[in-house]
């Protein structure tokens, strides 16, 4: 990583317990902070880590893990109800990845429709581009040629994105170590300049 790159975090309870003024001070630009998941679930750590990161200064976002077996619209609403949109630094994340889901029906078409549910959802309610997060591989099954018009953040573990669409965010790592956090975080490029950076931020 050089100097002028936008480097943030994304972490979840997995990560554990996080002091964020350390990791501040270590020139993370950004953070991602699980907030949701499903209809009903609600990250035990989401609370804490939101209100330490902006009280060290750090821009904050949250992120939902979708859900295939429940609809675009209730997703939306567990979001909401948890999650304070205007509150936050960076636009709201849906999470849509294979992972995880392995009870659940994968029908390409049915997964994109109830994703665009939750996206139209958010974004009428908050008037805020959602950001789309997948892998590779969900990306080109579920989102690739849809959604044209959401900003995309791209799961590729070492190598740099090779996708059909610009690229907004870039994870390259999902073990990386930062002081301040008890756990593994996972690392992340934005594709930008500071000029760039301080557009996405007005979102």
């Amino acid at each position: 990583m050089t100097s002028d790159q936008i480097v943030g975090i994304d972490v979840s309870k997995h990560t554990g317990i996080i002091n964020w003024d350390i990791i501040k001070r270590q020139g993370i630009d950004f953070a991602y902070i699980k907030s949701t998941e499903g209809a009903d679930y609600l990250d035990p750590r989401y609370l804490y880590n939101i209100k330490e990161a902006k009280e060290a200064g750090i821009p904050v976002g949250a992120y939902h893990f979708f859900r295939f077996h429940r609809t675009g619209k209730e997703q939306a609403d567990n979001f909401l109800s948890q999650v304070n949109v205007r509150e936050l630094d960076l636009p709201p994340v849906v999470d849509v990845e294979d992972w995880g889901q392995y009870n659940f029906s994968k029908n390409t078409g049915i997964v994109s429709a109830e994703v665009q549910s939750f996206i139209s959802n958010i974004e009428s309610r908050t008037n805020r581009k959602v950001v789309i997060y997948a892998d590779k591989n969900s990306y080109r099954k579920y989102i690739e040629g849809r959604f044209r018009n959401n900003p995309i953040w791209i799961c590729s573990i070492g190598t740099p994105p090779q996708i059909s669409q610009k690229w907004t965010l870039w994870q390259k790592s999902q073990r990386g170590k930062c002081s301040g956090a008890s756990g593994i975080v996972d690392i992340n490029l934005f594709n930008g300049d500071s000029k760039d950076w301080k557009e996405f931020l007005q979102n």
